[in-house]
């Protein structure tokens, strides 16, 4: 695998075909790779560990020794070719190199590599995540949602999921202990059968917006949060009275049905949070995070699925599916997967970032969350 190398305007238009492209305000564009890695300011490194697919990897390698004026790029990582080299430099595991480098450049998505899922809690070394392109495209940034910054720093709060166990009786609890709560897409449906209403209500479904539209009554919560992927693409104009976030995709956005789910977690909301499985991971917990929540415990987040999504035995109530063609879909072991690999990135970031999250959840599937008993909570609350 040591290869001669000659740089040709094919492999350099060839690389750029792979560049992030994203659509703001209904019109669509395409980031050069080389300006990602200048606004990454590369040239700051001297020891460089690429993570890349092999034919993008001659162009990459020659951009970054061009913007560092010397060739720095020490290691390419990969578990398949560990041991050979490439046009010189030492192909090796993810793990062997990370001691070694002071900046790790990542230009694939998440379908390609597990590597962002392997980096330290605290690495000693930059991370230049190319797909990551959110803080680059200021039209999808929020400035206004900074004023939820530790809004409710050191408290804690219930996240409450639609899955089946939940009660409205434990919502009744929770309204009679004044305990600010997050709701997700269609909780509604709840409100005719319990006094408790939520304080955030957070929609990330794009289909789900659409319909909410209809039904929301915005006088309900204090604060609510849409996703702004189809006012970007032009579908859907901003709602009145409703706070816009941005969804980053780890990966070509576009088209918007066939999504790039992430491995990330948003420590800064007016860039954005990060696409994934449902609307706990995505908007929920980096919003809560964001208002300085020390302490997050879930309810109704069972993540266990009867075979068929449009089963009325996946919610809380038989008619949660009925008008919502589309927002559902069938392979429910993959769905499990995704929420379950989605929870494991917020637990490890938990960890390092001096919050935790507790699943109050009665029963269910989900077992990532340090579990606590939904009743002997209430008791001392």
């Amino acid at each position: 695998m040591d290869h001669a190398f000659a740089y040709s305007p094919v492999i350099k238009v060839r690389f750029e075909s792979h560049a992030p492209n994203y659509m703001a305000f209904g019109k669509f564009f395409r980031l050069n790779w080389a300006e990602v890695l200048m606004r990454y300011q590369v040239n700051r490194y001297q020891h460089i560990a690429v993570c890349a697919n092999e034919e993008d990897l001659p162009y990459l390698m020659s951009e970054i020794a061009f913007q560092c004026d010397a060739w720095t790029v020490d290691y390419i990582l990969s578990d398949t070719y560990a041991g050979l080299k490439w046009m010189g430099v030492p192909v090796v595991r993810a793990e062997d190199a990370f001691d070694k480098i002071d900046g790790l450049v990542i230009a694939q998505d998440v379908h390609d590599t597990g590597i962002r899922g392997r980096i330290p809690l605290h690495p000693d070394f930059a991370v230049m995540d190319l797909i990551d392109i959110s803080r680059f495209v200021p039209a999808w940034h929020h400035p206004e949602l900074a004023r939820f910054k530790d809004i409710h720093k050191g408290e804690r709060c219930f996240i409450i999921g639609n899955g089946p166990s939940l009660r409205m009786e434990d919502l009744d609890q929770l309204a009679d202990r004044h305990i600010p709560c997050f709701a997700v897409n269609k909780i509604y449906l709840a409100f005719g059968h319990t006094k408790w209403r939520p304080d955030y209500l957070c929609v990330s479904d794009p289909k789900l917006i659409a319909l909410h539209d209809e039904e929301l009554d915005k006088t309900v919560y204090k604060e609510i949060f849409y996703d702004d992927t189809d006012y970007h693409i032009g579908k859907y104009k901003k709602a009145e009275g409703v706070n816009f976030f941005h969804m980053a995709y780890m990966g070509d956005p576009l088209p918007a049905d066939t999504p790039r789910y992430s491995i990330k977690f948003s420590d800064d909301i007016t860039i954005c949070t990060y696409n994934g499985r449902n609307s706990i991971y995505e908007s929920c917990l980096p919003i809560a995070t964001y208002m300085g929540f020390k302490e997050i415990y879930l309810l109704g987040t069972d993540c266990s699925y009867a075979k068929d999504m449009h089963d009325p035995r996946n919610h809380f109530i038989k008619t949660y599916s009925e008008n919502s063609p589309g927002c559902f879909v069938e392979d429910t072991e993959l769905v499990h997967n995704m929420l379950i690999r989605d929870y494991e990135v917020v637990e490890r970031y938990s960890h390092a970032h001096g919050f935790r999250v507790f699943n109050a959840t009665r029963g269910g599937a989900l077992e990532v969350f340090e579990r606590v008993d939904f009743d002997e909570l209430m008791k001392t609350w």
